[in-house]
């Protein structure tokens, strides 16, 4: 399934994103703070309301806005990254296609392997 999955608290962000899928014919999901504990593979599955955290985050801990890409062809991929800079749309550092190395770790773990690994590129 073509998805993508996003935290952010810019709601005009998400509108856009938003948009911006409905287009594509993308589905979108919206990672809840809550859910930041949760692993990757149980995000957007009809069971929302069974989510529950499989880890405590830790408390202070600040997440910055994400994008993960689930089961998206390149094509499709680089075409969304192609619209999302068209339309304007406020750039997001932290961005991982969802794989099976990465699937099974908590949204906040991954978060922190692509901040771990953007400050050795950087």
């Amino acid at each position: 399934m073509d998805q993508i999955l996003i935290y952010t608290k810019n709601n005009e962000k998400r509108t856009q994103i938003a948009e911006l899928c409905s287009m594509m014919e993308l589905s979108l999901y919206i990672i809840t703070p809550q859910e930041l504990g949760c692993p990757v593979a149980l995000l957007g599955e009809k069971k929302k309301k069974q989510l529950k955290s499989s880890v405590q985050v830790p408390a202070l801990y600040y997440q910055p806005d994400l994008i993960l890409f689930n089961g998206l062809s390149d094509e499709a991929l680089d075409n969304f990254l192609a619209f999302y800079r068209l339309k304007g749309i406020e750039p997001t550092a932290l961005k991982a296609v969802v794989t099976p190395v990465n699937y099974s770790w908590p949204v906040f773990e991954l978060t922190k392997e692509l901040q771990k690994e953007a400050k050795e590129l950087g």
